[in-house]
């Protein structure tokens, strides 16, 4: 709901909010139903099972109000890459004047055993757009 507030309160967009997310993650599905934003999901591909940053910014303009990365997808357990897309949403932002808020999402208890397996989420958690 935070995501939708912050959107509403920059008074830019015009029509819906939109919310970016990868692919698989049943519970937007129903959070976009239910607080009236529109889903646009990253679909898998053949050879790409998760969200990049190019796919993202394909799917980003003045209504989008936040990038939902996941830690754990649920299909291939894969991170998706947080600060890669926080990066390419900074460039967004620089370009076209944007602002996305970047939040993830931890795959059912991934976040509490991810970070003694991958070092990588330490650092993620230390992104100042991550929220």
């Amino acid at each position: 709901m935070t995501l939708k507030r912050r959107w509403e309160s920059r008074g830019k967009g015009t029509g819906k909010p939109d919310l970016v997310t990868g692919p698989v993650q049943v519970c937007w599905h129903k959070f976009v139903r239910y607080w009236d934003i529109e889903h646009r999901e990253i679909p898998m591909e053949p050879g790409r099972l998760i969200m990049t940053p190019e796919e993202v910014l394909k799917r980003c303009d003045e209504n989008t109000m936040g990038v939902v990365p996941t830690l754990g997808v649920t299909f291939t357990c894969q991170y998706e890459p947080v600060e890669a897309v926080v990066e390419a949403l900074d460039k967004l932002e620089q370009e076209e004047g944007y602002k996305d808020n970047a939040s993830f999402q931890k795959g059912k208890g991934s976040l509490r055993w991810a970070g003694f397996f991958c070092l990588q989420v330490g650092q993620v958690c230390h992104i100042s757009e991550v929220s």
